[in-house]
């Protein structure tokens, strides 16, 4: 681990005052219960993803935002200890569906078009040589 300048070491020592004073203002049981409606948050932006990975709409009423589906899978395969910590639910997406999910991306028809305007995701069509349409979703 490298050393901090004096100047970093003196920013950090600033984020920790900052971030003890607010944990100081505002009791544990209030930042638990946020942690675990972000928790259940993320797990329903994970459900939204795997319907379309599955080549299914989720419905407008769904819980969740379809762009953060990934979240759970990146803190639990990047930071276990970070998501058990936090009290964040296991990831349901594995690396074998993500492999399959970019082979229909990429190589396959893509998965069907999926309007969210505040969605990073886009659909993008194409037309194969006997005049059928393919829809493909990529990151804005």
């Amino acid at each position: 681990m490298r050393q901090l300048s004096a100047p970093e070491l003196a920013n950090e020592l600033k984020l920790v005052a900052q971030i003890t004073e607010k944990l100081l203002l505002h009791p544990l049981t209030d930042v638990r219960d946020e942690i675990s409606r972000l928790g259940a948050f993320l797990q329903a932006c994970e459900n939204r993803l795997i319907k379309l990975m599955n080549n299914e709409h989720p419905s407008e009423t769904d819980p969740g935002v379809t762009q953060y589906g990934l979240v759970l899978y990146i803190v639990d395969t990047t930071h276990p200890i970070l998501r058990r910590l936090l009290g964040f639910p296991r990831t349901q997406i594995t690396p074998a569906m993500l492999r399959q999910w970019e082979v229909d991306l990429v190589q396959g028809g893509g998965v069907d078009d999926y309007e969210d305007p505040s969605s990073l995701l886009e659909s993008t069509n194409s037309w194969t040589r006997d005049g059928s349409r393919r829809s493909f979703i990529t990151w804005r």
